[in-house]
């Protein structure tokens, strides 16, 4: 992960870490569609259209709210 990995903040933690942030897509059951690791630092609005349309080529249904 050399190059992908940065420093973030963790709210629920109050701290900041070292890594990459996990953003799974799943069905209301739990059932993963799609996901990715993203820099901390982006924020999940940089991301998640792509992540959505990805889901979405892959023959996913997915409604993004």
């Amino acid at each position: 992960m050399a190059g992908w990995a940065n420093y973030g903040y963790c709210a629920a933690y109050s701290r900041y870490y070292r890594g990459l942030t996990p953003y799974p897509i799943t069905t209301p059951e739990g059932m993963p569609l799609a996901w990715c690791l993203a820099d901390p630092k982006l924020g999940e609005p940089k991301f998640t259209e792509e992540l959505f349309a990805h889901a979405r080529e892959l023959g996913a249904q997915v409604r993004n709210h």
